[in-house]
């Protein structure tokens, strides 16, 4: 795995929750999920969420977090990705 980032901000637009065994979770919970553009990745259940302080540039297609490099930045995104997260398609962490 990677240490470098594209700034990309593909790991800003989704939430990913760990889920376990998918075989045991409630059809009805899956299906509502699944309705409602939810993906079903692995042992994780992804979200499309942006975050609100998330701001792709459109020329250089990077992407700025407002809260990068201040104190309010979130332990999750400091500390992003942390081993046995979900990983999205492209982030450079991931290759």
């Amino acid at each position: 795995m990677s240490e470098i980032c594209r700034r990309c901000g593909e790991c800003c637009k989704y939430i990913a929750i760990g889920i376990g065994d998918i075989e045991l979770m409630p059809a009805e919970v899956k299906h509502w999920a699944l309705t409602r553009g939810c993906k079903i990745e692995g042992h994780f259940l992804v979200i499309p969420s942006v975050c609100p302080h998330l701001h792709v540039d459109e020329v250089t297609c990077e992407a700025e977090c407002d809260l990068h490099g201040t104190d309010k930045k979130p332990l999750v995104c400091r500390t992003y990705p942390l081993p046995g997260v979900w990983l999205p398609e492209g982030c450079g962490f991931g290759e």
